[in-house]
């Protein structure tokens, strides 16, 4: 009770506010993580934006391709970021896709009948191809 009032920081209480507010951690500061928020930036900085960006667009052109090729609709690389890919799923496509492939601990959303895929930096080719083969047995 009392956190946010940054100028009594240092005069804790036991009290908690009312009600489930008392376990809201967002937007609360947490100055044990700002060490970890500084390598992270100085990773970025070290990596560049602009490189970044070249990866996974290289990254999400190769997911792309594997996904047509077994007869997915994926936008052109003119309309979509380099780090997004919502994919079409045909209509025979299972309602309950995206909780099938987290038993296969693969984790996408499902948004108006669209696959959304965010390649990361850290995601490899083997993981494309393991990706196009689960996906093609639900489409065909």
């Amino acid at each position: 009770k009392g956190s946010r009032d940054f100028t009594r920081l240092t005069r804790y209480s036991d009290d908690f506010v009312a009600g489930a507010e008392r376990y809201d951690m967002g937007e609360k500061s947490n100055f044990a993580l700002l060490p970890a928020l500084e390598a992270s930036v100085d990773l970025l900085t070290h990596w560049q934006i602009p490189r970044i960006e070249t990866s996974l667009a290289a990254l999400n052109r190769s997911l792309s391709e594997k996904l047509e090729g077994i007869g997915l609709s994926c936008p052109p690389e003119t309309v979509r970021g380099p780090h997004y890919l919502s994919v079409r799923l045909p209509e025979t496509a299972p309602d309950d896709i995206v909780t099938q492939l987290r038993q296969k601990n693969i984790y996408l959303s499902k948004r108006d009948g669209h696959l959304r895929i965010t390649p990361h930096l850290y995601n490899s080719e083997d993981q494309f191809e393991h990706l196009a083969a689960i996906l093609k047995t639900y489409i065909n």
